[in-house]
């Protein structure tokens, strides 16, 4: 039995008999939808697949504003994969081609978010003044970008000091109770977030 072992996930789940420590996307989901829905941007998707941490996340989300799964999921995984992911790109490309233009686009990282970007540019949509992107990572490249783009920011720093503390806890008191800890992910508002109202 592994009594110096600490977990790390990104669901907000419980994984006994363990310290766990969980990233939690629930918190940034919500801000970045309120944001947008404030400002009258109500057709929101998700390009990705269905069974990834981060869709999971947003979905719970979408369903407190009223959304169904079934009309925000874009998936991605009947796609070839391609370098870079391009399957992300073809994926938006064919809800577009078939006149479905949503207000906002998330996505699972910042290089599917690009691959967003590059393929509403070539529909002559403007980002973000007729569709807002959000990426997931906050990759270092993102902000450089045209437009820079928003971002959920996974707060990595903050995990690794975290579990490091709940590890050397559990060293020094293997006895103790089992903790269970989050780490909120943050929103990085950048251009691609910048919108106006719609009202």
């Amino acid at each position: 039995h592994l009594k110096s072992v600490v977990l790390y996930t990104k669901e907000d789940s419980v994984l006994p008999p363990y310290d766990t420590c969980a990233l939690n996307f629930i918190a940034a989901y919500r801000e970045f939808m309120s944001h947008f829905t404030a400002f009258g941007y109500r057709d929101i998707i998700y390009l990705g697949r269905e069974d990834q941490w981060e869709s999971r996340a947003c979905f719970r989300v979408l369903a407190e504003f009223g959304k169904k799964k079934a009309e925000s999921l874009v998936e991605t995984a009947g796609y070839p994969s391609k370098p870079s992911w391009g399957n992300y790109y073809d994926a938006l490309y064919d809800r577009l081609k078939n006149g479905k233009i949503p207000d906002v686009v998330f996505t699972v990282n910042d290089v599917a978010a690009a691959q967003a970007c590059k393929c509403l540019n070539e529909f002559k949509l403007k980002v973000p003044q007729h569709v807002a992107v959000v990426g997931s990572d906050n990759q270092m490249l993102s902000s450089f970008c045209s437009p820079s783009i928003a971002s959920i920011d996974r707060n990595y720093e903050q995990v690794a000091a975290l579990l490091y503390e709940m590890l050397m806890k559990r060293i020094n008191q293997t006895d103790a109770e089992f903790e269970y800890r989050k780490i909120d992910c943050s929103c990085v508002f950048r251009e691609s977030a910048d919108i106006i109202s719609k009202f």
